[in-house]
């Protein structure tokens, strides 16, 4: 299992619906209103949410980004060669990949996907053994 850090990650992936989710965490001290829409989406896709002591939610991040908000998911299920092609294929323009190797640091690749996700990157990259 992995863990997801913040509301727009938690938000995204239950949006994206291609991970299984053991739960969501939210912080005794959350404003409930502000996650309002997290905390519905995560309703209808049938995911426990359960409040959690900040603490808790200090110890299963890997730094201070999760903003009072966490889910434990299963990784993100990789594509395949044919379903990448599938992918290129039916953008109305050319595809933009971005091919990764040798990152190693977890906040280097989040920085990396998150630059790539802003560029407009339509599939990322990385060898398997990493």
């Amino acid at each position: 299992m992995e863990h997801l850090e913040g509301r727009q990650s938690v938000l995204a992936a239950l949006k994206a619906g291609r991970r299984k989710f053991q739960a969501v965490l939210i912080s005794h001290g959350a404003h409930l209103d502000r996650l309002q829409d997290l905390i519905d989406l995560a309703a209808e896709r049938g995911v426990p949410v359960r409040r959690a002591d900040g603490r808790e939610l200090d110890a299963l991040a890997h730094g201070a980004t999760h903003g009072g908000v966490m889910a434990i998911v299963t990784p993100k299920p990789r594509i395949g060669p044919d379903e990448l092609l599938d992918l290129v294929s039916g953008l109305n323009e050319p595809p933009l990949l971005l091919l990764l190797e040798g990152v190693e640091d977890a906040r280097n690749l989040g920085f990396t996907l998150r630059s790539a996700e802003a560029f407009g990157v339509h599939a990322v990259l990385i060898k398997k053994h990493r």
